[in-house]
């Protein structure tokens, strides 16, 4: 009997937790050069808290998880501003926020702290604002194995 409320116990823990999810809006550097990149974030009492703070990894290990947190040297933050400004190397991606689960499966209204992205290259560059922000980015498809809820939205500089 103890065995069969354990496992019902645990079935019920993992439904909750499967519930559970988030959205990450992440910059890509598909170019072969560094990027400037520049965003603006919204009106908080700590915008760069916690999960907030930038962080990197290799573009093709987007799904992985083990994002690097940067540390205050390599990025800058104007408060005043709200701005960000981090120079993004070739083939990395940059987490700049973390915002609520969409229920739309997009990436529009799930979150409102990004309020301007810049990015600036050899290539040229691309400037965003307000309702921009959000249509440009896109949500990355999940491997079919994935049991992951989290959607990760990505803006791709190339």
């Amino acid at each position: 009997m103890r065995f069969i409320f354990l496992i019902l116990l645990l079935l019920f823990a993992s439904v909750l937790a499967a519930c559970s999810f988030s959205t990450e809006f992440v910059v890509v550097n598909d170019s072969g050069s560094p990027v400037l990149l520049r965003y603006k974030v919204g009106a908080r009492s700590d915008p760069l808290a916690g999960s907030e703070i930038p962080a990197t990894l290799a573009a093709r290990q987007l799904r992985s998880g083990e994002w690097r947190r940067l540390s205050a040297g390599q990025y800058a933050f104007d408060p005043g501003n709200g701005v960000v400004t981090v120079s993004l190397k070739p083939g990395e991606a940059l987490r700049i926020s973390i915002g609520g689960g969409g229920e739309r499966g997009d990436c529009v209204g799930v979150d409102d702290s990004i309020k301007e992205v810049d990015a600036q290259g050899p290539s040229g560059g691309i400037s965003l604002r307000g309702d921009q922000v959000y249509k440009s980015f896109g949500v990355e498809p999940k491997p079919f194995y994935s049991l992951s809820k989290n959607t990760i939205c990505t803006l791709r500089y190339k």
